[in-house]
């Protein structure tokens, strides 16, 4: 199926994509896991430890003010 797509709509690019955050220990306490196809994120999961919610991690999590995985990718693609 995969090859019947991309002969319509060009290579699927598909990247795994995760970030975290850490609490003053230096122990997880956040993240988000999703996959990239043809420039869409699926986030497949989200999630922010109790003791630090209300704080804006989950919004910091799904809108970095850096994108930079998206930098690296356009980046990358141009090789």
């Amino acid at each position: 199926m995969t090859e019947y797509n991309e002969s319509y709509t060009g290579s699927v690019f598909k990247e795994k994509v995760s970030s975290f955050v850490k609490n003053d220990s230096g122990i997880i306490a956040g993240g988000i896991l999703g996959e990239i196809n043809w420039n869409w994120m699926h986030i497949q999961g989200l999630w922010v430890d109790e003791n630090i919610r209300k704080g804006g991690w989950g919004t910091k999590l799904l809108y970095p003010k850096t994108p930079l995985i998206f930098v690296l990718r356009q980046l990358l693609s141009k090789r």
